[in-house]
């Protein structure tokens, strides 16, 4: 599995501040499944992964909040692999 490229991005913005309010994390990768004599089993060259997370507008209470939306990402990905992986076989 090779990791394309991972980006967060502004979403959305607060009209009062002008500070970012929620910002979306892209992950895209190719995925190849091959056995010992380097046969493809699976190959997908096209998953992409959002998932949208809010801004905490406090900065005293500032969370980042990106590290749990990659957490909600990878957890949809695995699900969506072993589903494409045993719909393929």
């Amino acid at each position: 599995m090779h990791r394309l490229f991972r980006q967060a991005a502004p979403l959305t913005y607060d009209a009062q501040t002008g500070r970012v309010s929620s910002a979306v994390v892209t992950v895209a990768m190719k995925v190849t499944l091959t056995d010992r004599s380097g046969k493809v089993l699976f190959e997908n060259l096209n998953y992409s992964f959002r998932q949208q997370y809010q801004v905490s507008r406090e900065v005293t209470s500032f969370f980042e909040e990106e590290t749990p939306a990659l957490q909600r990402m990878s957890q949809d990905f695995a699900r969506t692999l072993v589903s494409d992986v045993l719909e393929a076989f």
